[in-house]
């Protein structure tokens, strides 16, 4: 849909989470419910 490669996402995921001092991305989803960004 993007049209970009998964190496592209797994790069800024990296990113994000060094940014916000997670360790997972376990850590990471909980974070984005947490601050509304997702729903489950």
């Amino acid at each position: 849909m993007l049209n970009i490669s998964v190496k592209t996402v797994e790069f800024h995921r990296a990113k994000v989470m060094e940014e916000l001092d997670l360790h997972s991305v376990a850590e990471l989803t909980r974070y984005a419910v947490s601050e509304g960004l997702v729903s489950l």
